[in-house]
């Protein structure tokens, strides 16, 4: 996909215009969320967030994740773990590594992250409403 904002990095991009349109699968936000959470700091100096460690998390922590989303969606949302893998494989390959764990592997702005998070926040409230 050309970048419709250039002055926003390759992965806004995706959230916005990308993971949106893929409801099929709706891991992805959760997973998302999860991982730049997984590294997010605030500083008490600025009040900004910034990436305090890389956003990594094990296949354990994710699969946890997960579990409890799907808890909190209610019954309609099925879990399958080895869908949620899959999908972020096809899916998103260019921006998270599934090789021992899960981890972001791109670039972005800090000043994106709480764009990014609500985005995520609102996939995941659309998916509970459907």
């Amino acid at each position: 996909m050309v970048n419709p904002t250039p002055n926003k990095s390759n992965f806004m991009q995706f959230l916005k215009y990308d993971m949106t349109s893929q409801s099929k699968s709706n891991f992805m936000p959760v997973i998302i969320k999860a991982l730049l959470e997984s590294g997010l700091g605030y500083s008490e100096k600025t009040k900004r967030p910034y990436m305090k460690n890389p956003p990594i998390l094990s296949a354990e922590e994710m699969y946890t994740i997960l579990t409890e989303a799907q808890q909190d969606m209610g019954s309609g949302w099925k879990f399958d773990a080895k869908e949620a893998v899959e999908s972020v494989r096809v899916f998103m390959k260019d921006f998270v590594s599934v090789s021992g764990g899960f981890g972001l592997t791109l670039e972005f702005s800090a000043s994106e992250i709480p764009e990014m998070l609500k985005i995520c926040e609102d996939a995941i409230n659309q998916s509970k409403r459907e």
